[in-house]
């Protein structure tokens, strides 16, 4: 299945070179599929046992606050893991300048958590949101740290090594959860499982030996960094925002017990998400960035093809997965949970659509530079999030279609930026991609 994304010979004069990238890239994507599948599947193993002890409004105030650390850790990493992963030249004491500054950001943005989770827990069905906010939340400074070595890993095509402390940072989460569960902490299993994973991820990352990045004061090198990566930020934060303040604006509208079924539904599509979607196109984005350096025309037919394979292999995966998502949510967990199954087949049938464009914002940022990558973005995350705040009134099912409708139009915007580029747009492209002429 993963081969036939990347397995289709190019036909060029460096076609041995170019078969070897292929067998690469499928082990690369093999390898980040595992890593993320151990990370989810522990997630839901105790998630499942979890639900059925705990009523929708608790599960509800644990979505709000992740929605809000969600928004805070990648406002905090700043865009550098993209960034610093599509460069072609990036100097050591640049990259120990952005580590430094990415902690301060990481503080920063930590306080910034902490007020938006207090004011949040002023509404009575959310009181407990500040108390999980806090501790969620300080996971933000260790994961913004490590981006720039995760940023440096995949840029080397060290994937095997990020997929490692994945499955050893799942396995050891879901013993500390399950436990917690076992004492009947509830909720709170879930929560420092959430919370240990992402910050023994981290960790691990920071302190392998090939990215060990000891910080430097070196405001001007980090200023570099940052300019060069400003654009990544500001699609990143706009895809977050996008993605999460549904979840924000449901709850607060809602209440706690509606954003526990939207949310469950919405788990179920970033399960896929990761495991399916985020594996390709993180090894798609270095693999093109690798080509674009030395053949524009090699790295389009590399994009194009990971495009239409990726359509053809997840979109029925997740099509299917909707289905069995709403006939199983509520049979397993009980009947308070039906709305969550109705939820996990429109976000899933979203999802279905989203594989055939999920590529385009990475390889327009590599192919036709930021600036178009932005523009894509902002749109996609416009659309998504009006057509799902638009059927607020019908509750978390309607904001599902809402979502799904969204995902159809951005599916026929996409054709209208394309990855192909002319000469101005291959130097811009190389030029925010970090390739200093």
């Amino acid at each position: 299945m993963i081969k036939s994304l990347f397995g289709s010979r190019p036909a060029c004069a460096l076609g041995n070179l170019f078969r070897k990238a292929n067998q690469s890239g499928v082990r690369a994507v093999g390898s980040l599929s595992a890593g993320n599948a151990a990370v989810r599947v522990s997630q839901i193993g105790l998630l499942a046992i979890t639900l059925a002890t705990i009523d929708p409004a608790s599960y509800g105030q644990f979505a709000m606050a992740s929605a809000i650390v969600a928004i805070g850790v990648l406002c905090a990493e700043g865009g550098l893991i993209q960034a610093t992963t599509a460069m072609a030249e990036i100097s050591h004491e640049e990259e120990r300048a952005s580590v430094s500054l990415a902690a301060v950001f990481g503080m920063v943005v930590y306080l910034l958590i902490l007020l938006v989770s207090a004011l949040v827990a002023l509404l009575p069905s959310l009181a407990q949101v500040f108390a999980i906010s806090a501790l969620l939340g300080s996971s933000t400074v260790t994961y913004s740290v490590a981006a720039p070595s995760l940023g440096r890993l995949q840029r080397l095509g060290k994937f095997s090594a990020i997929a490692r402390r994945q499955i050893l940072s799942g396995v050891i989460s879901l013993i500390v959860g399950l436990a917690i569960f076992i004492v009947g902490a509830g909720v709170w299993a879930l929560i420092v499982q959430s919370w240990l994973v992402v910050t023994m991820a981290g960790i691990l990352i920071i302190i392998h030996p090939e990215t060990r990045i000891r910080p430097s004061i070196n405001f001007y090198e980090a200023r570099q960094v940052r300019r060069r990566a400003a654009l990544a930020l500001s699609a990143n934060v706009i895809g977050i925002v996008g993605r999460r303040a549904d979840d924000v604006v449901l709850g607060v509208a809602l209440g706690a017990s509606a954003l526990g079924q939207y949310s469950l539904g919405y788990r179920a599509l970033t399960t896929l998400t990761e495991v399916l979607l985020h594996p390709v196109e993180r090894v798609s984005l270095s693999r093109v960035a690798n080509a674009h350096a030395a053949s524009r025309g090699e790295a389009v037919k590399i994009a194009r093809r990971a495009e239409r394979k990726l359509t053809l292999i997840a979109g029925p995966i997740f099509a299917i997965a909707g289905v069995v998502g709403m006939v199983l949510i509520p049979r397993i967990l009980g009947e308070q949970w039906t709305l969550a199954g109705y939820c996990c087949l429109f976000l899933l049938a979203g999802g279905a659509v989203q594989s055939a464009y999920w590529l385009r914002y990475s390889m327009l940022f590599v192919l036709r530079g930021g600036r178009r990558a932005l523009t894509f973005q902002s749109l996609n995350v416009s659309i998504l999030l009006t057509s799902t705040l638009i059927m607020l009134p019908f509750g978390p099912v309607g904001c599902s279609i809402g979502y799904l409708i969204g995902c159809l139009v951005v599916l026929l915007l996409s054709r209208l930026f394309s990855i192909n580029s002319n000469n101005a747009e291959f130097c811009n492209a190389r030029a925010d991609a970090g390739v200093r002429t």
